[in-house]
């Protein structure tokens, strides 16, 4: 029974309104604190977003009481994944101009397109941002699609957007596997109405293609500790490899995938699978860290994460840049209207205590810990969003009568709130209010 299930859907609509007036309320918050006047814009969209709810709210069927029904099968699953890449374009289409790091991508992926290999050490030599930050496979792949569209910036946002889908899929894969295909379906919509992972899916960025890449990692490892037949290291090592040389923080994932097998007591049997993947992870990032050392590039690299890491977890300034990723970044990437259904899934999870629940919490606690002691910026965090997803598809079960009539709400909720960001004037559109270090500093 769920917690509105003696209420029929009266209750499922109370939700929905109550977190529509919640996202309102800060549609206003966010507008003004930037110094923005009150104007036709914000009235605008506030006003199409309620428009928007109550279509996907009062819709024909969505006020029947009773269990929804379950239509699977590939043809519906086609139509779905189509569905969530159209998402990610339409994401891609209403970004304004070039923000983010685009910049810095883009201008790397040029020289890699243009002159291949040597394109790439000139990246590394002359890209301050790729040469002190980055390893180079996200850039890579763009540079691919660059050489391809001859750099249209739509275009390369279309990969990105791909690999989102890929990320969304994965999730639902994994959800699946853990939970069952209500859930694990669910958990890919879900994913996709977190405003970060749904804008950062849309840009010239990786990463989209790293937390696709993490997120296809744990679903093999899931499939292979749950039973699943033949060898996958290979696949598996390929997978933590590209993932690690998107972004170092990917490494995070290798502990958890550890975790996986050991909750699933999987260890031993999978024991030649993993030595393969170890020993393809260990080869071709040896190689990489030669190659970066010859360039001169790691020495610059390990500075700057050291750097970074060492102001973020020191002192007054380290708890302050915690907290404020606690309270106002992290709410902000997933929605206000998805915080509660997340909160209620990790609580249902906990609950459960078994082989799944261990999984997300692995997943979740592997990635999302040590870099809140480190670099405690939402961004990073993104590999670990699937996790969240897949709890707050529990979550949804547990708060609603129809869960995937509040699915579409909240698919809703969050395309308004990617087009607030792109009329949003001021300063970088990512925290729930500004910076809480700028404000007062107008901006």
């Amino acid at each position: 029974m769920t917690l509105s299930g003696k209420l029929g859907t009266d209750a499922d609509r109370a939700w929905c309104t109550l977190l529509l007036c919640v996202q309102s309320v800060w549609f206003v918050v966010r507008w003004t604190l930037g110094g923005n006047p009150f104007d036709a814009s914000l009235v605008g969209l506030i006003g199409i977003t309620w428009t928007a709810a109550a279509f996907v709210v009062l819709w024909p069927g969505a006020t029947r009481d009773g269990p929804e029904v379950d239509r699977g099968g590939p043809p519906r699953m086609a139509l779905l994944v189509s569905c969530v890449f159209a998402f990610e374009v339409a994401v891609a289409l209403v970004e304004p101009g070039l923000g983010w790091d685009e910049w810095f991508v883009l201008d790397a992926a040029s020289r890699i397109a243009s002159g291949g290999f040597a394109g790439l050490r000139e990246s590394y030599e002359e890209n301050a941002w790729l040469a002190t930050r980055h390893p180079p496979f996200g850039t890579v792949v763009f540079a691919v699609a660059y050489a391809v569209a001859g750099g249209e910036v739509l275009a390369l946002r279309v990969v990105s957007a791909a690999f989102a889908t890929g990320a969304v899929v994965a999730c639902a894969h994994t959800g699946c596997s853990l939970y069952g295909d209500r859930v694990g379906r669910r958990a890919g919509g879900l994913l996709l109405a977190f405003p970060l992972f749904a804008r950062l899916g849309g840009v010239v960025m990786a990463d989209g293609i790293v937390t696709f890449l993490v997120t296809a990692a744990i679903a093999v490892a899931v499939s292979r500790a749950r039973g699943g037949g033949g060898n996958a290291g290979v696949l598996l090592g390929l997978l933590v490899t590209a993932a690690c040389l998107t972004k170092y923080t990917a490494v995070l994932v290798v502990p958890v995938l550890l975790g996986i097998y050991a909750v699933h007591r999987a260890l031993g049997r999978r024991r030649v699978e993993i030595f393969v993947a170890a020993l393809f992870v260990g080869a071709v990032g040896l190689a990489w860290l030669l190659a970066a050392w010859s360039w001169g590039t790691l020495e610059a690299q390990t500075g700057w994460i050291g750097r970074a890491a060492a102001v973020s977890s020191q002192g007054l300034f380290g708890r302050f840049s915690a907290g404020e990723l606690l309270a106002t970044k992290l709410p902000s990437a997933l929605g206000l209207y998805a915080v509660p259904v997340v909160a209620l899934g990790l609580l249902e999870a906990v609950r459960r205590r078994d082989g799944a629940a261990w999984t997300l919490l692995l997943w979740i606690g592997g990635i999302g810990i040590p870099l809140l002691l480190t670099l405690p910026d939402n961004r990073y965090f993104l590999p670990a969003f699937p996790a969240l997803a897949i709890a707050g598809s529990l979550g949804l079960e547990r708060l609603f009568v129809r869960p995937q009539r509040a699915l579409r709400f909240f698919l809703a909720l969050c395309f308004c709130t990617v087009v607030f960001y792109a009329l949003l004037p001021d300063s970088r559109p990512v925290f729930l209010f500004d910076s809480l270090s700028r404000m007062g500093g107008g901006g």
